[in-house]
């Protein structure tokens, strides 16, 4: 690896470890909206598969 690339590749892996603890829950309120806005269907689904 060249000089450049040794250098991109440090920054992209200090980027993705300070921004990764700021996504991922994020990403995981998204995810408890998403189930408090259909929960009803969801266990519905849920209770067809039971049967």
């Amino acid at each position: 690896m060249s000089r450049e690339q040794r250098f991109l590749s440090r920054l992209i892996l200090v980027l993705i470890t300070i921004f990764c603890p700021l996504v991922v829950p994020c990403a995981y309120v998204e995810l408890l909206k998403f189930h408090r806005k259909y929960n009803k269907e969801i266990d519905l689904l849920r209770n067809q598969t039971d049967i």
